[in-house]
């Protein structure tokens, strides 16, 4: 099911749902005039710490990394340039359980590869994302 609304400034946004574990690739149009692809990686629930890829990616200033909770902990999540500076910490807080989208906004850095590293309850998971202007 999609649904689509749009926020203060215009920007379409859509809500997915879907209950199979994929990727899907959708298309994407302006006026009826297909413009690009998104594609959304739907991941499982296992009671397991996850880090899913952000999407989209390749990605202009703004995209969105999925983390699944499997219980209530203290999770924090970095962005890394590819020579391992850090850049900014996206979230350091209290997650509840579940599934959580957490965006980043890199319209202040160069393109490149950048690492997202997620630490919680002593595990680290990591994935990377490449920022195009």
């Amino acid at each position: 099911m999609i649904q689509a609304v749009s926020d203060d400034e215009g920007r379409a946004i859509f809500s997915v749902t879907n209950t199979d574990v994929e990727s899907v690739t959708y298309d994407a149009f302006f006026r009826n005039m297909k413009i690009g692809k998104v594609t959304v990686e739907f991941i499982r629930d296992e009671g397991l710490l996850s880090l899913g890829a952000n999407f989209p990616n390749p990605f202009n200033d703004n995209t969105i990394i999925p983390v699944t909770i499997p219980r209530q902990m203290h999770v924090e999540l970095d962005v890394y340039n590819s020579l391992g500076g850090h850049v900014q910490t996206i979230y350091n807080g209290e997650l509840n359980t579940g599934y959580h989208e957490i965006p980043f906004n890199g319209s202040g850095y160069a393109s490149g590869i950048y690492f997202y590293r997620l630490v919680a309850d002593g595990e680290v998971k990591t994935g990377n994302m490449v920022l195009v202007k």
